[in-house]
């Protein structure tokens, strides 16, 4: 069985009143490794599904942005901030 790959989100632009994915918004996230490409669906440790829609662009050292999507069909959902801010886990599926 193949090991899954996880890494980090290392910062957000987002402040704690921000609701990001509100309306199918594109949501920044911004992690330490090259890690999340095009079409990638990624899972935060707590359960929240995104698909990638950019490929990861550098940011600074060791932080990678990439727009992703929340996966919902409901457009009031959203992304708690404290699930884009450094340290939060995220998987490739």
């Amino acid at each position: 069985m193949e090991e899954n790959k996880w890494t980090e989100a290392v910062a957000t632009n987002y402040t704690k009143d921000d609701k990001p994915g509100l309306n199918f918004s594109k949501i920044e996230l911004i992690l330490k490794d090259k890690f999340a490409f095009k079409n990638y669906i990624l899972e935060s440790e707590t359960g929240y599904t995104v698909r990638v829609v950019t490929d990861p662009q550098e940011v600074g050292k060791n932080k990678y942005l990439s727009l992703v999507l929340l996966e919902t069909n409901d457009q009031a959902d959203f992304i708690p901030v404290s699930e884009l801010t450094a340290g939060t886990k995220w998987e490739i599926l």
